[in-house]
């Protein structure tokens, strides 16, 4: 008898790496941070660990702005993946 199921939406079945870019860029604007660093490149890091290499200090207030941005772009973005 399944008891559980366990979906991985983040990437296999819903496609959100640009929702993801996207609230992160929002993010920096809104703080008047200007990045130094391809956001590309970052992808796949943890959000926190992201932050901090964004905003140095200021990481904490970054990291919330680039979660509240994601939460709302998600709604209308995310895609399903081919596969899903």
């Amino acid at each position: 008898m399944i008891k559980g199921a366990i979906f991985d939406l983040d990437g296999t079945l819903v496609s959100t790496a640009v929702v993801h870019k996207t609230a992160w860029e929002l993010a920096l604007k809104e703080m008047g941070i200007e990045r130094e660093v391809n956001l590309d490149m970052l992808m796949g890091m943890r959000t926190l660990e992201i932050a901090k290499i964004l905003a140095n200090e200021r990481y904490m207030e970054l990291y919330e702005k680039k979660n509240n941005h994601y939460k709302e772009l998600v709604k209308r973005l995310a895609n399903p993946t081919c596969c899903a």
